[in-house]
């Protein structure tokens, strides 16, 4: 069924609701990426460099709570909502403050806490946002959060290492990233909040969209069963996706110093790319929000995905040449990958839950994705060094061109296996989803 979207009239809770999702989700990322700032120079042990066990510990956690995650996130109840934000994020606080304290080497288990404690804020902040007529508006908002909120969370980590006040009363450079959380967390708390207020869809978007109920053990295997086949090649590219972007973020310093971007001159050099990326990838992403027929935006995302997927590699090639510089190519290579991972958070899954009518909520679907998705650069950071020897730049563009070919093909592929869902809308009956 290609159902149309109710009316996407804003209302007063909707602007609270974008506004909070942004402010909780940004904040988050002070209590996630700041630690990226900090050098930790020497070896853990197996010749595994310290930053890359910290990195890996952290991944570790995060891609374990995503898959805790399909199950918390997806049965967890509205009105639990602020309870459960402020437990995982008072949680990820005192792993800083025990990755300031323990032995460099005992930090691998500190960041691992740090991941588990955030790895399913996504899901927690998603759940009163989806299945209304304006939800990809809302989940937009929420998803510029995590393009500036990185760069910006670590510029604001450098400036807090570099100020008067933190040195003489931390000391310690290994305090940084518990004095940067610090910051945020009030508007954090704020943001919780409302978003544990926002109202329950009404009963027209929940006709037009499908109820979003909280899902059981059985509702998701029946949620993969009957839609594997466009969930599976999504899953591939948004695995590539992720592997790209958290090699990016974490080791986005050593890929301007690469390409010659002086960050040490350009304080701001992080931010300022990615609030370019922002601004396009958004502004790209409201173009589809605003197809109203389900199959459509769907179809169309999918190609809009498929032309962005090339941009990266074009960038490679444009860089190599002499074209552009080491700060242009960083903003085209974002731009051409942050698009693809957008569409997927705010229009894949909430369309394709209202075409097919799927028993279930998307925040499962994301949830489920993410966990596959942040296996990759678990894969990709300790195999780095082999991929690419000593350059993180010759392995970044070893990375490009593979997501560029792999996701493309897949995009391809969904174009072609989507509109066969049209005639299988999946609904329930005494119980028990079935076919029709």
């Amino acid at each position: 069924m290609n159902a149309v979207q109710p009316s996407t009239k804003l209302t007063r809770w909707t602007g609270a609701a974008v506004v909070a999702a942004f402010m909780a989700y940004y904040c988050m990322y002070s209590f996630r990426k700041p630690f990226a700032v900090l050098p930790f120079d020497g070896g853990w042990w197996g010749g595994i460099a310290l930053k890359s066990a910290i990195v890996t510990a952290q991944l570790i956690g995060y891609v374990s709570a995503k898959f805790l995650g399909t199950r918390v996130c997806s049965g967890i109840h509205r009105e639990n909502v602020f309870q459960a934000l402020m437990a995982c994020i008072l949680v990820a606080l005192g792993s800083l403050a025990l990755l300031a304290v323990l032995p460099p080497k005992l930090g691998v288990l500190a960041m691992l806490l740090n991941g588990l404690s955030l790895g399913m804020v996504w899901g927690m902040v998603m759940r009163p946002l989806e299945g209304r007529g304006n939800s990809e508006l809302l989940i937009a908002g929420l998803c510029t959060s995590f393009i500036v909120a990185s760069g910006d969370v670590k510029s604001m980590g450098q400036r807090v290492l570099d100020s008067a006040p933190f040195q003489s009363f931390f000391g310690n450079d290994s305090w940084m990233p518990f004095a940067t959380s610090l910051i945020y967390l009030v508007p954090f708390t704020v943001a919780a909040f409302v978003l544990g207020k926002v109202p329950k869809p009404s009963s027209q978007e929940e006709e037009s969209r499908s109820p979003r109920h909280s899902m059981t053990r059985q509702d998701r295997l029946t949620f993969i069963r009957n839609l594997a086949a466009v969930l599976v090649p999504i899953a591939v590219t948004y695995f590539m996706l992720t592997s790209f972007r958290d090699y990016r973020d974490n080791f986005q310093a050593n890929l301007f110093l690469e390409t010659g971007v002086d960050i040490s001159a350009t304080k701001d050099a992080f931010s300022t790319s990615e609030r370019i990326i922002a601004f396009v990838v958004v502004s790209i992403t409201g173009l589809v929000i605003l197809v109203r027929h389900h199959l459509a935006a769907l179809q169309i995302s999918y190609l809009v995905m498929a032309v962005s997927l090339l941009i990266p590699a074009l960038a490679i090639s444009l860089r190599k040449s002499g074209a552009i510089d080491g700060m242009t190519w960083m903003i085209l290579s974002g731009t051409g990958t942050y698009i693809p991972y957008i569409i997927i958070h705010c229009v894949t899954f909430e369309r394709l839950v209202a075409f097919t009518l799927t028993p279930g909520n998307a925040v499962f679907a994301m949830m489920l994705l993410d966990g596959l998705g942040y296996l990759g650069p678990i894969l990709i950071i300790p195999l780095g060094d082999l991929i690419g020897g000593e350059s993180r730049l010759a392995t970044f563009d070893y990375l490009t061109y593979a997501l560029t070919f792999i996701g493309v093909s897949c995009m391809i592929f969904c174009m072609a296996v989507t509109p066969r869902y049209g005639g299988k809308a999946i609904r329930q009956t005494t119980g028990h989803p079935t076919l029709s």
